[in-house]
């Protein structure tokens, strides 16, 4: 059975490095790009389960990548779960809040089952 891909969409390197090491210890499979151009050309070449996408990023910001994504019917309905370093209270949620299935809106990717 092939891993499941997770690709990381920031321009942080060092939250990449954490980041890889959990996604890794978890049994997936780790890809990463610093920026929405480059994540747009990968999607060309491999395509992955779950894209973790950071707001602020240099060249496309995550919001017009992810429109740009969501053009191509071959990429829109690969889940993408939003990074974002942006305070609390300018969020649309509270990080405890639960969703309308109940589940805590915050729940870890490697919570996931299925």
């Amino acid at each position: 059975m092939d891993k499941k891909i997770v690709l990381v969409v920031d321009d942080d390197a060092d939250l990449a490095k954490m980041l890889k090491v959990r996604i890794e210890a978890e049994g997936y499979e780790f890809m990463s790009v610093m920026d929405g151009k480059e994540m747009l050309d990968v999607l060309n070449i491999k395509k992955p389960d779950v894209i973790l996408l950071d707001i602020m990023l240099p060249n496309m910001d995550g919001y017009s990548v992810l429109r740009e994504m969501r053009k191509h019917e071959k990429y829109a309905n690969i889940p993408v779960i939003i990074l974002s370093a942006k305070e609390k209270k300018k969020m649309h949620f509270h990080p405890r809040q639960k969703t309308k299935r109940g589940k805590q809106a915050t729940r870890g990717l490697w919570d996931h089952k299925g």
